[in-house]
């Protein structure tokens, strides 16, 4: 991903070189030197003590495991625990949050100069903090009070720090408070973390699609795999070994490069889910494990958290948060537990524009690029933007991008009723209508029954095997039979698994398909 990348690239600057020089880094703090532990420590949180929080509407407890240092949240209402929640994340990993919601917004070479600039121009094209700002105009009250509070507990707990963390003092650069929007926009970037290797696959497949035979395009980029489990029993047949002649082209030098280039790698989580029938225990069984790129520090935060629900109930979460989201991401709540895997579900298109790129209105952004000595330099980017999107110039003509994320509710906060689901049919009906990336969502319950389900947006194509047409054109794209410009639907997931009833036996999941014969419909890099 690109915060590895950019972690690089930074350390090897003249910010960083002098602050890193001379100190043997080591997994022995005792091995800083001196000057370097006195610069840091005082950005360590305070671990002890009382303090008087006047936004909260009581008294909140905040404990730290004494072996992994896991934080503990007990509070009387989820609004309070919110801000603590916030108020730890902010001590821990604010310099996290701030690179994910600048990586989504297209704000990083404000803070770390012209090496973020081409990813910010990138990122711009899709203006998430417009979006997420229209998008918090359209929550419900309680979700709005959650993450305003989220959002106040962030900023006090920044502010109890006695210096700012060693990434700002490094930048020489005071951090940026944290805003109810900015919670939106760390959702954008897990859902572009999840999605962005799209539409280079995309554009390859095209070109392959009119360069190479049918039966080759079948085995380079098959729609099944050996590792797709599905439901029915049955085993997808592997690709057929096309004939060994090379297409006519094979060999030939060429002065130009005839696909997107991706740095991208595929990387995959795997979870299981077992019903209480089959488990030695007699109770259901849920594990989980998500793989994303390595990254330090890592995507996820683990904490505990109880609270009374508005209907008066106790309740107590246990898994992993995001920071920057006021939510348990994966977890359990005592009735429920869920886990997540990426769906790598299809939810970018290209459609060829007839009209020349000047025929679009231009949407015009500013970027602010630091400069090394002080100051910044301002780059202006130019959108050309059509009802189904922004408009990039390739050498395939003229194409305009067409994606999920661009779309209303496919970001929102309705997820954080799966906190407080009681059952797994609970979970699947807000699962339903949750505004999140295309997941594998498994589900078990106290009762012993268990789950999958999809959860996130789709598009809602006309024909659905229009996947694996590139591109589509101005009549075929999403729903054209409406006015584009008002073609806002997304298809939030109906798919399950079980009809009436919960489903018995197992579920495993590796990224993979376990509804045959949909990858045309749902997904790409199968078995990835």
């Amino acid at each position: 991903m690109y915060f590895e990348h950019m972690i690089k690239e930074l350390i090897s600057t003249e910010i960083l070189s002098g602050l890193i020089s001379g100190a043997e880094l080591s997994d022995n703090k005792s091995d800083m030197p001196a000057w370097l532990q006195a610069l840091c420590k005082p950005s360590l949180p305070h671990l002890d003590g009382i303090l008087k929080q006047p936004l909260l509407n009581g008294k909140v407890t905040i404990t730290r495991d004494a072996e992994l240092g896991i934080p503990g949240i007990t509070g009387k209402t989820r609004e309070d625990v919110s801000y603590a929640l916030g108020f730890i994340h902010a001590q821990d990993r604010f310099p996290q949050m701030d690179l994910m919601r600048r990586l989504a917004a297209g704000e990083l070479a404000e803070l770390l100069g012209v090496l973020a600039l081409k990813t910010d121009q990138q990122n711009r094209l899709w203006q998430f903090r417009t979006k997420a700002r229209d998008t918090l105009t359209t929550l419900p009250a309680s979700e709005k009070k959650i993450i305003t509070q989220y959002s106040r507990g962030v900023n006090a707990g920044l502010a109890s720090l006695a210096a700012r963390h060693f990434e700002y003092l490094a930048l020489l650069k005071t951090p940026a408070d944290w805003r109810d929007e900015d919670t939106l926009l760390v959702l954008y970037a897990l859902s572009s973390a999840l999605q962005q290797n799209q539409a280079p696959r995309l554009y390859a497949r095209g070109w392959f699609a009119r360069h190479i035979q049918t039966e080759q395009l079948a085995f380079l980029m098959p729609d099944t795999s050996e590792w797709d489990t599905p439901l029915t029993g049955t085993t997808p047949a592997p690709p057929v070994a096309p004939d060994a002649t090379p297409p006519v082209w094979w060999g030939q030098s060429s002065d130009r490069a005839p696909l997107l280039p991706s740095e991208h790698t595929y990387v995959g989580s795997n979870g299981w889910v077992v019903d209480s029938q089959h488990s030695e225990s007699g109770h259901a069984m849920l594990a989980n494990d998500m793989h994303l790129e390595l990254m330090l520090p890592n995507y996820w935060y683990r904490a505990k958290i109880t609270y009374c629900t508005d209907k008066g109930e106790n309740i107590t979460l246990a898994g992993l948060t995001l920071p920057g989201l006021p939510a348990t991401v994966v977890g359990s709540n005592g009735s429920i537990a869920w886990g997540l895997t990426n769906a790598y579900a299809s939810t970018f298109d290209f459609i060829r524009t007839k009209e020349p790129i000047t025929h679009w209105p231009v949407h015009q952004e500013m970027i602010k690029v630091r400069k090394l000595l002080g100051g910044y330099d301002t780059v202006e980017l130019n959108i050309p933007v059509s009802p189904w999107g922004p408009v990039v110039s390739t050498q395939e003509g003229n194409l305009a991008m067409r994606w999920v994320l661009q779309l209303p509710q496919a970001i929102s906060l309705n997820f954080l009723s799966l906190n407080e689901a009681n059952n797994v049919r609970e979970a699947i009906n807000i699962a339903k209508a949750s505004g999140m990336p295309a997941v594998n969502m498994m589900l078990a319950d106290k009762e012993g029954h268990i789950c999958w389900t999809l959860a996130g947006g789709l598009p809602q194509r006309l024909d659905p095997y229009e996947n694996y047409t590139y591109p589509l054109d101005e009549n075929s794209a999403w729903g054209a039979s409406h006015s584009p410009l008002k073609n806002t639907r997304i298809l939030l997931i109906r798919l399950m698994v079980f009809s009436g009833q919960p489903i018995t036996d197992s579920v495993s999941i590796i990224n993979t398909f376990i509804l045959a014969m949909v990858a045309q419909i749902l997904g790409f890099a199968p078995g990835k």
